[in-house]
């Protein structure tokens, strides 16, 4: 193509422009070029949605400080522990002991530092005496005790003689029923003998007394021995009557004698069931005989033991009541002695060396309890060493939580530092999301969220939170980014770690606000304007916007009113 005819094409193309630009213009529009709306009232929620991660609030991994033996599992993967649950414990038997031993050590020490600190209290107290020296009213004190100690060393001396006296009387008392108890055996000795076995013997206050009657021979012999005791038996028994008052022995000499009475009654006994040539009617006599006076024997030989066992308990008593009254009265004499000592230190008054002397009591008793404090010190430290070693042999749970891995073994050998538990918590779960740099603003601790999770449907919505916002962002995929860590305001079991949650960050609301729509907003040199339609004009008014909800719609604060017309452009 030549160059005059691309002029002419072109020259011709231009001309054909024109002339629809033309037509186009002279017929105008068809229709109108903009929208209207209308400003109403509504309730507006500004949203930042972001997704993120749900996580388990707390996730820690457990080991040992030290080295050790594994001595008890507690927990077994999917627990559920309280913080402070024992996970696993290693043998403390050499730590128990030396614990043991480290309480002791304390105790001792303490023990030992209230001594000292009793024994300084108490030398200070003497120089503080010393020092401030005898006043008069010490001495009228020191002089009343002496006065006091005399009059309870004269009571002493006749608290003595009245014990004395009175265990004299409890003991005569005693003895003086002793002539009628041997009277009483004189009486049951002498019918005995006269009466009751008369008829068994010839002779029998002779010192050659028979039986009157047949029985084996050994039987015979020793009925008649027994005659001849009983009869000097009876015999002592009535000199003992003629003794005023008796001796101290006469209830032990009783005793005996009736014993021997009682001997020829056990022989005569014998000798009548061995006997051959009785009636039925004399054998029943002479057995009836021998049982009525065993009966009165016994009788008269339980009140001798009876008044024996009385008077050793009375002369008991009289010795623990005499020793008693001695005891007050070496008490009292000591008692006086020292109130008369102290008496005559009070009235000498204290020397220079006096002073000086327990001022250096009083400086090694400083010394003393400063050296035990010390030791306490020492002694404390090493309980403190030896306990925290123990606590160092439990694992514990340090939160709320749910076990989720457990390698310990019973018996084997766990290395320091190696983690071997992991407790997640399973109370709260978290939502942690990156929010663009173009949100962050939105959002602020504390504000509400609804949250949807991908492993469910979209109807099933969770309430969340915002509990922190880290101050300095992240860049991801070239976005600057800020993590948001949204607590679930509700324990739901449907939640786990792990999920996909989508989260909507409610980061304003205003109810019942004037609102339009965002595409109606004109913003000029830094200003926000609105085309108001009205009776057939149009004219722009500022007006002052807040915040702008998901839906695209303004909130207008000032410089319309409701049911005003705007036109979007």
């Amino acid at each position: 193509m030549t160059k005059r005819t691309r002029w002419i094409v072109a020259i011709g193309t231009g001309t054909v422009l024109l002339v629809l630009g033309a037509l186009i213009i002279g017929r105008g529009p068809t229709k109108s070029a903009y929208t209207l709306a209308v400003v109403r009232k509504m309730d507006l929620v500004e949203k930042a949605s972001v997704t993120g991660r749900v996580v388990a609030a707390e996730n820690l991994d457990l080991a040992f400080e030290k080295s050790g033996k594994v001595e008890r599992v507690a927990t077994a993967v999917g627990d559920v522990v309280r913080a402070g649950q024992v996970l696993v414990a290693l043998d403390r038997a050499e730590l128990d002991a030396q614990f043991a031993q480290a309480t002791a050590s304390v105790d001792s020490a303490r023990a030992g530092l209230t001594q000292f600190e009793q024994a300084l209290a108490r030398e200070q107290v003497g120089l503080a005496e010393l020092e401030r020296g005898t006043r008069s009213e010490e001495l009228a004190v020191a002089a009343s005790a002496v006065r006091s100690a005399e009059q309870a060393a004269t009571d002493a001396i006749e608290n003595v003689s009245v014990v004395e006296e009175k265990a004299r009387v409890d003991l005569q008392n005693l003895y003086d029923g002793v002539s009628d108890i041997i009277t009483d055996a004189v009486a049951k000795g002498d019918d005995t003998l006269s009466k009751q076995v008369d008829e068994m013997f010839d002779n029998d206050a002779s010192s050659h007394p028979t039986v009157t009657f047949s029985t084996n021979p050994q039987s015979a012999i020793n009925a008649e021995a027994g005659r001849v005791t009983a009869g000097e038996a009876l015999a002592a028994l009535k000199e003992l009557t003629r003794t005023a008052p008796p001796p101290p022995t006469a209830l032990e000499w009783a005793g005996r004698s009736l014993s021997k009475i009682e001997a020829l009654v056990a022989a005569l006994t014998d000798a009548v069931n061995a006997a051959t040539n009785l009636t039925l009617t004399t054998r029943a006599t002479y057995a009836s005989n021998l049982n009525t006076a065993r009966t009165n024997l016994n009788a008269v030989t339980a009140a001798i033991n009876r008044q024996q066992q009385l008077i050793r308990q009375q002369e008991a008593v009289n010795q623990s009541a005499l020793a008693s009254s001695h005891a007050r009265r070496n008490d009292a004499d000591g008692a006086l002695t020292q109130a008369q000592a102290n008496l005559a230190l009070k009235v000498a008054g204290s020397s220079s060396e006096q002073i000086s002397a327990q001022m250096a009591k009083v400086k090694q008793a400083e010394a003393n309890r400063t050296s035990q404090v010390a030791a306490v010190k020492e002694a404390e430290a090493r309980q403190l060493q030896v306990d925290a070693q123990l606590r160092q042999r439990v694992l514990l749970s340090p939160i709320d939580g749910q076990v989720t891995r457990q390698d310990a073994r019973v018996g084997e050998i766990i290395a320091a530092n190696t983690p071997i538990a992991t407790v997640v918590s399973s109370g709260t779960l978290n939502i942690e999301a990156h929010v663009a740099e173009a949100d962050i603003a939105k959002v602020h601790t504390g504000a509400e969220a609804s949250v949807t999770l991908d492993a469910y449907p979209s109807g099933v919505v969770f309430r969340a939170r915002v509990v922190s916002v880290d101050p300095s962002g992240v860049i991801i995929d070239g976005v600057a980014t800020y993590k948001t860590t949204l607590t679930f305001a509700d324990r739901d079991e449907r939640v786990k770690p792990g999920m996909t949650a989508n989260v909507d960050i409610v980061s304003g609301k205003s109810i019942g606000a004037l609102a339009v729509p965002a595409r109606a907003i004109i913003k000029r040199d830094g200003k926000y304007f609105l085309k108001r339609s009205r009776a057939g004009t149009i004219d722009e008014i500022e007006v002052s916007t807040g915040l702008t909800d998901s839906s695209g719609n303004v909130e207008i604060l000032d410089g319309v009113h409701e049911g005003d017309t705007i036109i979007i452009s």
